[in-house]
């Protein structure tokens, strides 16, 4: 069973690789290309939180950079190709806005596109913008017009939008090849496996969807790069998470958890789901919910610690519980409670969590601005 949300996803795919031996860390930047002998053999990468570098050497170095790949590739030279990020704005509505567990697809848009309304972790995602992006790839944001325009669409089919409707909004960027005609919606999104004259591999393009098969064409052309070896295995192998549902389903009905809880857990983690019980066993009160009215429990904070690489409120509260865009106050009541559990896990002094909240209050000013005035 996947993990449904792309964070979830990601995190899955993630602990999958770490378990055939991969090393994985985050908030980490390639500084520079290592050569050896005419080839690309390895990388600077620079701990973004300490600012120390550490030199890795490999036989093959692939670019999967997302919208950063044309980056990573002027390291070794002028890029083979060229890179058109499109930015996607999503609102996060109140469930109650569609009336019954329904999606809905919102036809002919203004600019000839389609949108839609989807049930989303006991919310509504209304969705989703389609434009030329120009601005810094770091943390992009929805703007006020964007905002309102997803609103407009949503009013010709659901009557009862209104701007108090509107909980949270999160933006992100496609990585677009650059292509066709002069629209957004005109360049592809199709992926592309790429290979520099020094040969650095560098796989562009693509969606979430076709990751698998993405990863397969990589990895194939590494395999003949070093004549022949073992074929990527990707099409056969379960993700983390996906074995012991029955036993996660049957443990979680006995946990005392309501019914939403048990959903949100199993949907959310999958058999790993049993890792998150465990860690309440200490603890009964890491099985209470965070926020009223939604399904997030305190030991999601803990195992996002120990288990995902959080390292900051922002991670935890935007991109592992996303309390901040699901709960009408932005997560602000359970803020001392996550503080506190990362406090224990990650052992911020006073100074550092009083950081960690001001950074986390930027974001959230940052990113809610675009719900500012909504008519």
């Amino acid at each position: 069973m996947p993990r449904p949300t792309t964070c979830g996803l990601t995190h899955a795919v993630l602990a999958s690789a770490r378990r055939f031996g991969a090393v994985t860390v985050n908030y980490a930047r390639a500084a520079s290309l290592l050569p050896d002998r005419g080839r690309v053999a390895g990388a600077v990468v620079e701990d973004r939180l300490t600012g120390r570098s550490v030199v890795v050497r490999a036989r093959h170095v692939v670019n999967a950079a997302g919208v950063w790949a044309e980056e990573v590739a002027a390291l070794d030279g002028r890029p083979a190709f060229r890179l058109r990020p499109s930015k996607g704005v999503h609102l996060v509505l109140r469930r109650e806005v569609l009336g019954a567990e329904v999606a809905l697809i919102l036809p002919e848009t203004e600019d000839g596109r389609v949108a839609f309304v989807v049930p989303w972790a006991g919310r509504a995602l209304l969705g989703t913008t389609d434009d030329p992006y120009t601005g810094p790839l770091d943390g992009p944001v929805a703007s006020r017009q964007e905002a309102a325009y997803l609103l407009r669409h949503a009013r010709r089919y659901l009557r009862r939008v209104e701007p108090g409707d509107v909980v949270g909004v999160c933006a992100g960027l496609r990585p677009l090849m650059e292509g066709g005609g002069g629209r957004v919606a005109d360049l592809s999104r199709r992926h592309a496996v790429v290979e520099s004259p020094r040969g650095l591999v560098s796989i562009i393009g693509g969606k979430l969807t076709t990751y698998r098969q993405m990863a397969e064409e990589t990895v194939d052309l590494l395999a003949r790069r070093d004549g022949g070896g073992r074929p990527c295995r990707t099409a056969t192998l379960p993700l983390v998470g996906s074995a012991g549902l029955a036993e996660a389903e049957q443990a979680l009905a006995s946990s005392g958890l309501a019914p939403e809880q048990q959903r949100h857990l199993l949907r959310g983690y999958g058999g790993a789901s049993m890792e998150v019980l465990a860690l309440a066993g200490a603890d009964p009160t890491l099985l209470h919910p965070l926020v009223d009215g939604l399904p997030v429990v305190a030991a999601e904070v803990v195992y996002a610690c120990e288990r995902e690489q959080a390292v900051s409120l922002a991670d935890v509260m935007f991109l592992r519980t996303r309390l901040s865009v699901l709960a009408d106050d932005a997560g602000e009541a359970a803020l001392e409670r996550v503080s506190e559990l990362m406090t224990a896990a990650l052992g911020w002094s006073a100074a550092e969590r009083r950081r960690q909240r001001e950074r986390w209050e930027a974001a959230v000013d940052r990113e809610r601005e675009a719900l500012a005035d909504l008519a």
